[in-house]
């Protein structure tokens, strides 16, 4: 009888825990969406504070977006050393994009001394989960020779893995290998191939590359209307190499009719992004060639571009002093 009571005493206990169980993950599950859509619509502070909450609760994704928004000052003070909390949290819970996230931090030395080593390691723990961005990233790590040792083949495999998974990135920076010859055979053929997959999938690098091959009449016939338009595509999604390559277009005359004042404000926007070839076009090789008055007008047809190319203005708030510490919630 007294094991009988016992036995029922377990039970009930058990199907306590279960219920305890269940309700913590359809709140968790729950919270997501409500998060997210805060995000969505621009309301920073709420979706902070839904994912903050799963994030105590130990969702790795949560996590990550806690400490992507403590990174960029979103909804929440800027604060790059609680970021990295965030991302090692989510990153020790194997969600990628934490590890991804962490990676980054390491490598531009944000929030925590930069270290390229430990970089490497999260990002080959991604790769093991084919995360391709850290495909990507690691790929251009073994082509820089940073953190590890400089291999092209490594790099191209790696480049190759994410091209597998339809990343455009990866398609791209394939494409370049081939087209240079780094790590695979020289195939011109093969790198058009690339190229225009990943320029399907509007990455400018890649269009910025078919520009580049039509101009040099590799792979393909040269054409300079055709490398203009490919540049123009680029140019417009904010590339700064093609806006300068576009620009030099209506400096020679080349694709496009010449015309100096558009060559200026192209080399312009490729200036402000810190292009030193478009600052020395500018400079050196156009300006004279202006009236004030032509250069005015570039400069106002620069600034019309990039108010219609801003991108979408998130809230931002400034960095906190002191870097709060990490706690539990009351």
């Amino acid at each position: 009888m007294a094991n009988m009571k016992l036995w029922r005493g377990t039970m009930a206990c058990f199907r306590a825990m279960l219920a305890l169980v269940l309700l913590y993950s359809c709140e968790a599950s729950a919270g997501f969406p409500e998060a997210d859509e805060a995000y969505a619509r621009g309301d920073y502070d709420n979706a902070f504070l839904e994912y903050r909450s799963l994030a105590y609760k130990g969702e790795g994704q949560a996590q990550y977006m806690v400490g992507r928004m403590y990174r960029d000052g979103i909804g929440v003070n800027e604060d790059r050393s609680l970021a990295v909390t965030w991302f090692r949290k989510s990153a020790e819970s194997r969600v990628t994009d934490g590890q991804v996230a962490l990676a980054q931090m390491y490598l531009d030395g944000r929030g925590v001394p930069r270290n390229p080593d430990d970089a490497v390691l999260w990002l080959r723990k991604a790769v093991v989960e084919e995360n391709p961005v850290a495909m990507d990233m690691l790929g251009e790590l073994y082509e820089e020779g940073t953190g590890v040792l400089q291999n092209f083949l490594k790099a191209a495999s790696l480049y190759r893995d994410a091209s597998q998974l339809g990343d455009p990135v990866g398609q791209n920076r394939l494409g370049k290998m081939f087209y240079d010859g780094k790590g695979v055979p020289k195939d011109y053929e093969q790198a058009i191939t690339l190229f225009r997959k990943a320029a399907a999938a509007e990455n400018s690098d890649a269009q910025n590359n078919l520009g580049r091959a039509y101009v040099d009449a590799k792979g393909v016939a040269q054409d300079y209307v055709e490398a203009a338009s490919w540049f123009r595509k680029a140019a417009e999604l904010g590339n700064a190499m093609a806006q300068n390559n576009l620009g030099l277009m209506y400096y020679e005359g080349k694709g496009v009719p010449k015309d100096h004042v558009l060559a200026h404000m192209w080399f312009n926007l490729a200036a402000a992004q810190g292009s030193e070839s478009a600052t020395r076009l500018r400079d050196l090789a156009l300006s004279a060639r202006l009236t004030p008055e032509q250069i005015i007008e570039a400069q106002r047809l620069a600034r019309e571009w990039e108010e219609k190319h801003a991108p979408p203005r998130l809230i931002r708030r400034k960095p906190f002093e002191p870097t709060q510490a990490v706690t539990s919630p009351p």
